[in-house]
């Protein structure tokens, strides 16, 4: 038993990724075995997104994850102000992430490090988009914000 599965999954090349309770799953996409598995300290609600042979996904432990698709292992992690209920998108080579600490995070893929962040008026608890260059993301301030 997985536990609670608030996020959807992605399927990228035979393995099926998503988050239950506070673990982070890879399963063969075939005989629905587990592959890798990485607990982390709070309740994994995000759905993960899957680019550059790293699974990226949040928590409600503050942190965004990269791990290897291969094995699992955790590449980096970034520590927001408050939980991280969204999900990660990944455009270009940078993660982009809303937390409920006001903030929206563009992050390098490759190394997690910051690369700018901008607080809203309130939580973000959404997924940000992209489209034509420009992220979008919505705030519990009751606005959205595009930036390009």
């Amino acid at each position: 038993a997985w536990g609670p599965i608030y996020s959807s999954s992605a399927v990228v090349s035979g393995r099926v990724y998503f988050g239950a309770s506070n673990t982070v799953y890879a399963l063969d996409a075939t005989s629905g075995r587990k592959i890798w598995s990485y607990t982390t300290g709070d309740r994994v609600e995000s759905s993960p997104a899957v680019a550059n042979n790293m699974v990226y996904i949040s928590s409600n432990d503050y942190n965004v994850y990269a791990f290897d698709t291969a094995t699992g292992n955790k590449i980096w992690n970034y520590t927001t102000g408050n939980e991280v209920n969204g999900s990660p998108t990944v455009a270009n080579d940078i993660l982009y992430i809303g937390s409920k600490d006001h903030s929206v995070y563009a992050l390098d893929a490759t190394t997690g490090s910051k690369i700018w962040s901008y607080k809203t008026g309130n939580w973000i608890e959404s997924t940000p988009s992209i489209a034509n260059g420009i992220l979008y993301i919505g705030s519990n301030d009751a606005k959205v914000y595009a930036f390009g």
